[in-house]
């Protein structure tokens, strides 16, 4: 009998704004250098079932071996990230995204986070600043069409990524432009951000249904993407191998965007800030 796998895509669709807009978090603090470059990995299991959980630990592991000192995030809201933001040199995101669009025709806005935060509240972490009144009460659906009223509260992040060397959104649309005209994820952090290299996929990219460490498609991606960073790999390379560990078009891995400055540093080691 032929094993049957069901995918899951990692976006939320923002459907209907309400009128007005929330209060954000405050930016985080402004950017400085540490003795030892932090990271922040995230994952997490996300309340329409997908669960990327296990990624944000390959992405640490392989950071703490390369000289970082790294997190993984499982299950996190904003406010590690934030609070990490100012020391930060790495970033990678596993999980969702917001997007304005459909399917593939559709641009990332923000990185929602898998933790709650308050009760029916999404956390984002902002791409496009255009994007800014994606606020307040609001619809968002899963890939599969099922709906649910929650307040949406984005706070401004890829647009302040400074110093940052690495920054990978693993998530849906993260590499598209210009739906609604508003930038994708990938492209924010390298133009506004100015981070050394910045990743992202244009395409819905997928992960296998309730099955984390299955070394499938999402999993795969980042398992394979890690483990050729660790082992002295340019990032290039690393996401060509990790693409096609991941199935290629079939969940949509083939679709990425690969933004690097020729300045930047194309390995992890040693352990640095891209400072232009």
């Amino acid at each position: 009998m032929p094993v049957i796998l069901t995918s899951i895509r990692c976006r939320l669709l923002a459907l209907a704004l309400a009128a007005g807009v929330l209060a954000v978090f405050s930016p985080s603090a402004s950017a400085v250098s540490a003795a030892v470059p932090t990271a922040s990995c995230v994952d997490g299991n996300f309340q329409d079932g997908l669960d990327t959980r296990y990624a944000a630990t390959y992405c640490a592991a392989t950071l703490n071996a390369a000289g970082y000192s790294a997190t993984a995030l499982s299950g996190t809201d904003a406010a590690p990230v934030l609070e990490q933001e100012s020391t930060d040199g790495i970033f990678y995101h596993a999980g969702h995204a917001l997007v304005v669009g459909g399917g593939n025709s559709a641009t990332a806005i923000a990185s929602v986070m898998p933790g709650p935060g308050a009760a029916g509240t999404f956390q984002g972490l902002l791409g496009d600043p255009a994007a800014a009144d994606f606020q307040g009460p609001t619809q968002v659906c899963d890939g599969s069409g099922h709906c649910r009223n929650v307040t949406m509260v984005n706070v401004p992040y890829e647009s302040q990524m400074q110093k940052f060397n690495l920054a990978v959104f693993q998530s849906c649309n993260s590499g598209r432009d210009g739906v609604q005209g508003y930038n994708s994820l990938a492209t924010i952090a390298y133009s506004l951000g100015v981070v050394g290299t910045s990743i992202g996929f244009k395409d819905e990219v997928s992960w296998i249904t309730n099955a984390p460490g299955d070394n499938v498609a999402g999993d795969a991606f980042a398992r394979r993407f890690w483990s050729d960073a660790k082992a002295g790999t340019d990032y290039l390379t690393a996401l060509i191998d990790g693409v096609n560990a991941a199935g290629g078009s079939t969940y949509g891995y083939s679709s990425y965007v690969y933004l690097h400055d020729p300045s930047a540093p194309n390995h992890l080691r040693p352990a640095q800030y891209f400072l232009p």
